[in-house]
């Protein structure tokens, strides 16, 4: 699995993510068909998994706390076609986030829906 830190958290939200890698991971992930984005339960991490292998790149779109601009959290390929590409990302306490994956054929994406809020703890 792949850790991303968000450029803008700097060397502090480093820090946070080591801390918050071994708390428990949501058991009610957002999911858009088979792909998925599960959270920390201190809504901190993001962990986002393409599992379908289609070619069709998938990615969280999330909103922070007290932040009202839309964020996207992507998935990181590898080169191995059989295994299930996942993604971690550090980031502010996530309000509310969903998966999406890009289709190449539309003007418009697949959407999954809302994870719901409060993230936090669910």
């Amino acid at each position: 699995m792949k850790r991303v830190q968000l450029p803008w958290l700097g060397a502090i939200a480093a820090g946070l993510v080591v801390a918050v890698t071994a708390s428990p991971v949501n058991a009610a992930p957002a999911d858009q068909g088979s792909d998925f984005a599960t959270h920390s339960y201190d809504a901190t991490v993001l962990t986002v998994c393409d599992v379908e292998k289609d070619g069709n790149s998938v990615w969280a779109g999330y909103y922070i706390e007290g932040g009202s601009s839309y964020q996207t959290a992507s998935v990181l390929y590898d080169d191995d076609p059989d295994s299930i590409d996942c993604t971690e990302w550090g980031t502010y306490p996530v309000r509310d986030f969903r998966v999406v994956e890009d289709n190449p054929n539309s003007s418009s994406n697949y959407y999954g829906p809302w994870h719901g809020e409060p993230v936090y703890g669910n």
